[in-house]
């Protein structure tokens, strides 16, 4: 992924950036709860990439005590997701999370979804069973079971609307508490936080194949679906109240899914950094 033209650093390393990109796993093997593998390998993946970085980038011209970590989406989800890791502690002295994704599994919740991908392949989710399946076998199962997410909506929560099948997991250990839970106790307080999300962030997603044919139905479902509160429906209507149906659908899931988290984890940041009377 890191290979992607959108993801290409050269403008960055022309004006003087040591520039480093890396892939790390997604999907089942990356955050799928595999028994007898640690939690959130695709996170670990990052710590150690940060680690080489530490204890090698003098020999491409990097200052290692200067490190800024930046990510969108799902990778300003996964900068969060390190502001709160103890291992990544020290690491990075800025960060930048550009449209935070803001969801986060209970071990419980990781550990249904990835035992609903494993019997997709007639296993158990464990390294044992698992250890012979081709990468591509564990990729297909994870989608196949996302295609289907919004029948266990009431099992999954929210997360089953999107579909979400994959997230960090907040297990106590790699990841002791969630990114918001961990800034505002003032573990990021010497971190330099720069935080903002997309104006338009779900509009390529959210309206995929649907621009133009949201219908008023659909709107009323999302909206009863992830507007905030008993009332929260209601609020977008009465914001909007000449929109069609698609203006609150895409608000909404952004709202939920990025535009919140992103602001609660600059709130959770202010909230515990001492403000300069300078």
């Amino acid at each position: 992924m890191s290979g992607l033209p959108e993801y290409d650093g050269g403008r960055l390393a022309r004006n003087g950036v040591v520039m480093v990109t890396f892939n790390y796993r997604v999907g089942l093997e990356g955050f799928g709860q595999i028994e007898g593998a640690p939690a959130n390998r695709g996170l670990l993946d990052q710590v150690a990439a940060l680690e080489w970085v530490r204890d090698n980038i003098r020999a491409f011209g990097g200052d290692p005590s200067c490190v800024t970590v930046f990510g969108q989406s799902a990778g300003a989800g996964s900068v969060a997701a390190l502001l709160a890791m103890p291992r990544a502690a020290g690491l990075f002295g800025r960060a930048v999370a550009q449209s935070v994704q803001g969801t986060f599994f209970s071990p419980e919740l990781a550990a249904d979804i990835t035992t609903s991908c494993t019997a997709e392949l007639g296993l158990r989710p464990t390294v044992a069973e698992l250890s012979t399946v081709a990468p591509a076998s564990l990729s297909a199962a994870g989608d196949a079971v996302g295609a289907k997410m919004a029948r266990w909506a009431e099992r999954w929560g929210q997360v089953a609307h999107k579909p979400i099948p994959f997230s960090p997991v907040v297990e106590g250990d790699a990841l002791p508490v969630t990114p918001w839970q961990a800034l505002a106790d003032g573990v990021g307080r010497d971190i330099d936080l720069l935080v903002g999300h997309t104006r338009d962030e779900q509009r390529l997603t959210a309206l995929d194949g649907l621009l133009g044919q949201v219908t008023q139905e659909q709107a009323a479902r999302a909206l009863r679906t992830f507007g905030p509160g008993r009332d929260g429906a209601r609020g977008y209507l009465d914001g909007f109240p000449a929109a069609g149906p698609d203006e609150p659908y895409e608000l909404v899931h952004s709202d939920w899914l990025f535009r919140m988290p992103t602001l609660h984890l600059a709130q959770a940041q202010t909230a515990a950094v001492p403000t300069s009377t300078n």
